[in-house]
């Protein structure tokens, strides 16, 4: 069964989590329609019964998708050591704040927090390691405070010094969809038809921050042409921004340059469930993730209002490989001395990094806040394509 759709192909009949429905079409009824990100925030946030709040384990072998976390643990040590090179260019910073935002299952933290510990020897009391994340439950890791967001960070420990890193969090932000229509960008909608299920429509006239954005990007995408657009993403950065007085940000994702992106004309977002991808976000509701890739130009641009300097833009594999992941590589005398798990442990690092891989299609954008210039950093030595944006 298949509902009709004005947007484009028909909507197979939506299914997954009874009450996350419920709650979207309470939401539907009560303002008559909502824009795509608040579906979305539904989808994927209802407390209890929404696909990050609810029971769903969405990562590794039995989830719905395989993140960089699930491929080689020197993925967060490779992590740690540009972090621990941020931190030499900030001596006099003490204590210094290594935060992740969107830290999902805690894997990340930890093996940065373990490395860094590792690697600093004496001086690692300097640093203080906090996670940020919806629901978290991982409060129980010696060490580590947990806020669920941002602002709660703020109110313990105010602006601080150091980093604050996030790894494939902003493509899951909330976001809007549009169309062009008439030389304009329009908003998809989501409603209820006359049966009650759900359907998009065409808003009349977006809003004035969607119409803002794409002049403020300069980009003027062809007739018809699909797109995300993140104000979330934006949102977020400025208050990153807001709770650093000095450090850097390092915002690791699925992204492009607003150039890249707006050639594309049927968008980039993404349904993922059970290792199987779509474009059905009426499917699955409340059991799938639902992502869209960045707009790196836009995030660079935000930076600059919020005091930001961008440093730069690269591959995940060339700030890898600046960062020092293959001295995590295990090597043997001869191919005989070499144990199954030491083969697949390389082989992580490998798949990590090889060419036109999640690795080419990963990319990391560096900025910083109040730091004077102090050495290149070492993810950025390999690669650097901040022109590009």
């Amino acid at each position: 069964m298949s509902i009709k759709n004005p947007i484009g192909p028909p909507i197979t009949a939506q299914s997954g989590s009874i009450e996350c429905i419920k709650e979207i079409k309470r939401l539907i009824k009560e303002k008559e329609r909502i824009t795509f990100s608040e579906f979305m925030e539904a989808a994927l946030y209802t407390p209890g019964v929404g696909y990050y709040t609810g029971e769903n384990k969405p990562w590794g072998a039995g989830g719905d998708y395989v993140t960089s976390l699930d491929v080689s643990s020197e993925y967060g040590r490779a992590i740690a050591k540009q972090i621990l090179q941020m931190s030499s260019n900030l001596p006099d910073q003490r204590p210094f704040h290594i935060i992740e935002a969107g830290g999902g299952r805690g894997l990340l933290i930890k093996w940065v927090m373990d490395a860094v510990i590792h690697l600093s020897g004496d001086d690692a009391e300097r640093f203080v390691f906090s996670m940020i994340e919806r629901g978290s439950s991982n409060e129980g890791l010696p060490g580590l405070h947990v806020f669920a967001t941002l602002d709660e960070f703020k109110e313990r420990f105010g602006e601080v010094g150091g980093v604050i890193f996030s790894n494939e969090l902003l493509d899951a932000i909330p976001f809007e969809r549009v169309r062009w229509s008439g030389g304009e960008p329009r908003q998809v909608m989501v409603e209820l038809d006359s049966d009650g299920e759900l359907k998009e429509s065409l808003r009349e006239e977006s809003s004035h921050e969607i119409t803002e954005f794409f002049s403020d990007m300069g980009v003027s995408p062809s007739e018809e042409t699909q797109a995300e657009v993140s104000l979330g993403a934006l949102q977020w950065l400025e208050e990153a921004s807001n709770i650093l007085e000095k450090g850097y940000i390092i915002t690791v994702d699925y992204g492009k340059s607003s150039k890249e992106l707006y050639s594309n004309s049927v968008g980039t977002y993404m349904c993922h469930h059970k290792h199987t991808r779509n474009e059905e976000p009426y499917i699955n509701i409340g059991e799938q993730d639902i992502t869209a890739h960045l707009d790196f130009s836009a995030l660079k641009k935000k930076g600059i209002s919020c005091g930001l300097t961008t440093l730069g833009y690269t591959t995940q594999s060339a700030f890898l490989l600046g960062s020092g992941i293959l001295d995590g590589a295990e090597v043997a005398s001869t191919a005989d001395d070499m144990t199954a798990e030491s083969i697949a442990h390389n082989r992580g690092i490998r798949d990590l990094v090889l060419p036109g891989g999640v690795g080419d299609t990963m990319k990391v954008l560096i900025q910083s806040k109040n730091v004077d210039d102090g050495k290149e950093l070492m993810g950025l030595t390999f690669k650097n394509l901040v022109s590009r944006l």
